[in-house]
């Protein structure tokens, strides 16, 4: 498990650096960032579950500029890892993921609170770089700013790679050591919450597809499923 565990953070942690440090090619979302860590830990189905829930979750929530919102991409990578690392060291049917990836997420949650605390100290660290680079301007050795560059990207994937590990440890053993001891009632209620997170993110779409300079794009949405039925079953 650790073994397993390590790997995800380093992964975990190169993918996280596309959310705002490098890149910024998308696959830092949700809906991108969980199937990839579910194919690489065996379970493709299970990450893309999670990450479908958390995509609909965050979708209002919009890292632009210089707001900075829960993390989504480690929330992603947290949930899946540890739901497949559990249901597979528990040996539980495929009836109990939905319980378990509940719990992680309830688990998760006050976490990425704190890692919130921590990308702001870690942004403030950055400005150090700032201040390198300024001076390696002001001296003529522009060959060397693309290591201040490099190194502000590597303070963001150490803080990847710590809450990662730590948290993805912490939550695989709370759920490992709890999980039979807990009442039916509790679990059943962990796998209705999970069942009715997309409503949440589907009534956040809605919202905004509902709002009047949208309207015509629903109803066009509603005339094309129409006409896709009819021709599907008229074949």
């Amino acid at each position: 498990m650790i073994k397993n565990l390590l790997i995800t953070s380093i992964v975990g942690g190169l993918i996280g650096l596309d959310r705002t440090a490098i890149f910024q090619t998308m696959i830092s979302q949700p809906i991108v960032a969980a199937p990839v860590m579910g194919l690489l830990l065996g379970n493709f189905a299970y990450g893309i579950a999670v990450g479908i829930v958390l995509q609909l979750i965050w979708l209002p929530s919009l890292q632009i500029g210089a707001a900075i919102v829960y993390n989504s991409t480690l929330a992603s990578v947290l949930v899946t890892a540890s739901t497949i690392e559990v249901s597979n060291s528990l040996s539980q049917p495929d009836g109990s993921f939905t319980s378990i990836a509940a719990f992680s997420i309830f688990l998760g949650l006050p976490l990425l609170i704190f890692e919130q605390k921590l990308d702001i100290l870690v942004r403030k660290a950055n400005a150090f770089w700032v201040k390198e680079a300024e001076k390696l301007i002001t001296d003529g050795k522009f060959s060397l700013i693309g290591i201040t560059n490099l190194s502000g990207c590597i303070f963001f994937f150490i803080k990847n790679f710590i809450f990662l590990l730590v948290s993805t440890i912490v939550i695989t053993t709370v759920i490992s050591k709890s999980y039979f001891f807990l009442p039916v009632n509790f679990n059943e209620g962990f796998k209705l919450f999970f069942v009715l997170m997309p409503l949440l993110g589907i009534a956040v779409v809605l919202e905004s597809v509902l709002a009047k300079r949208n309207y015509i794009y629903f109803f066009f949405g509603i005339l094309t499923t129409i006409i896709l039925k009819l021709i599907l079953e008229n074949r």
